[in-house]
C-alpha cells in the first residue's frame, strides 16, 4: 500500500506540473493561491517561505506517503483556482475503494492512467525542467 501511493504520489507531482506549465498561473501564484486558501494570511515571509517549499516540492521526487498526501491537496485546492480549473482537468477519485475489489481498483486506476496519460501527450509536450 505505501509503495503505491508513492508512486501514485510522483505521478500526482508529474501531472501537477504538466497542469502548471499549461495554466496561466506561475508557481509563486500557484503557492500564493495554495496558501491562501489554507491560512488565509498576508505575513509575507510566510508567503516567501511556502513559495519556496512549493518550488522544492515540485522538483524532488516523491518518496514518502505524506508527500503524496501533499500533492493531493495541492490539486484539490489549485482546482478552486479559476485559472487552473479553466483547464478542465479534475484529480480522479474514488468514492467507493471500500467496495471495490484491490485487483478491480488497481486496473481501473491503470486504465484511467492510460486514458489521461494519451490527453496530456496531446495537449501538453513531456517536459522534465525544474521550475
Amino acid at each position: 500500500m505505501g509503495t503505491d501511493t508513492v508512486k501514485m504520489g510522483e505521478q500526482l507531482r508529474k501531472d501537477l506540473r504538466k497542469a502548471l506549465r499549461a495554466s496561466t498561473l506561475s508557481i509563486p501564484d500557484a503557492a500564493r493561491f495554495i496558501l491562501w486558501e489554507w491560512e488565509d494570511t498576508d505575513d509575507e515571509a510566510a508567503l516567501k517561505c511556502f513559495i519556496e517549499r512549493f518550488k522544492k516540492h515540485m522538483n524532488l521526487p516523491c518518496i514518502t506517503k505524506g508527500r503524496a498526501n501533499t500533492f493531493e491537496r495541492y490539486w484539490h485546492t489549485l482546482s478552486r483556482n479559476p485559472a487552473f480549473k479553466a483547464q478542465g482537468q479534475i484529480l480522479p477519485t474514488s468514492i467507493c475503494d471500500d467496495r471495490v475489489d484491490p485487483q478491480a481498483r488497481k486496473a481501473l486506476a491503470n486504465i484511467s492512467k492510460g486514458i489521461d496519460g494519451q490527453l496530456y501527450a496531446q495537449a501538453i509536450p513531456d517536459e522534465e525542467e525544474e521550475f
